[in-house]
């Protein structure tokens, strides 16, 4: 007797049919291609934070307690924006404008991530902290 296509053979010698999502679990997913609104919210979340970081780099820079070697690499990314030397030069088309606009942001998030008591600045707080046990009960 032949099979039918999409019948599998169960105990006793019965005949069924597959379930039509059989098979198809196992091919991946495609991702939703993410949509233009989403890059402009993603961007604007990232200017926030730059201007957020760059606050907070102008008052630790006047804060005693900040290391001098951070007070340094803040005077050092300044001196890289003011200076007519680039690593990439500005008469590159696009390459000279994107390194700026690349590399100054994560200097200035680097510096910010370095300095005390960052963490506590954070909209999110720290995130070290105590690890709470989820399978805690009270009597």
């Amino acid at each position: 007797m032949r099979k039918a296509p999409g019948e599998i053979k169960c105990s006793g010698g019965r005949r069924a049919r597959k379930p039509a999502s059989q098979g198809r679990d196992l091919e991946p997913k495609r991702a939703e291609p993410i949509s233009l609104s989403m890059k402009k919210f993603a961007l604007l979340a990232r200017l926030a934070q730059f201007r957020n970081e760059l606050v907070l780099l102008w008052r630790a820079f006047f804060d005693p307690r900040t290391p001098l070697w951070l007070k340094a690499a803040m005077i050092g990314v300044v001196a890289y924006v003011v200076s007519p030397f680039d690593l990439v030069p500005e008469f590159i088309p696009f390459l000279g404008v994107v390194d700026d606009l690349v590399l100054i942001p994560l200097a200035v998030e680097w510096i910010a991530r370095r300095l005390p008591g960052y963490e506590q600045t954070r909209p999110d707080g720290p995130r070290r902290g105590p690890t709470i046990d989820g399978t805690y009960r009270r009597r």
